[in-house]
């Protein structure tokens, strides 16, 4: 959400379609995802267009934490930061 001009949202009708989104467009803490799942909707002011932002990569992830952050620049659109545990064995020279 870069500028004013999208909010957070989810189609109530839509939701039944992705289970890992709640009604508010963000993801459950706990869910598991799977790559190419949606784990953040978003719904444009002018279009009224709905969009998703889809896991990238090979790899599955789970929903570690949510936080809203306050209000974007406007003061009228929430933001919202989604933490990602990706788990994954460790190889020969990662430090831990």
């Amino acid at each position: 959400m870069k500028d004013g001009n999208e909010e957070l949202y989810s189609d109530p009708s839509s939701v039944a379609s992705h289970p890992g989104l709640d009604v508010d467009g963000l993801p459950r803490v706990g869910h598991t995802l799977n790559p190419g799942d949606p784990y953040l909707s978003k719904r444009s002011k002018v279009s009224r267009r709905t969009y998703s932002t889809k896991l990238k990569g090979e790899d599955g992830a789970s929903v570690d934490q949510v936080t809203l952050i306050g209000l974007g620049k406007d003061r009228k659109t929430p933001r919202a930061t989604v933490k990602l545990r990706f788990n994954r064995n460790p190889i020969i020279g990662d430090k831990f």
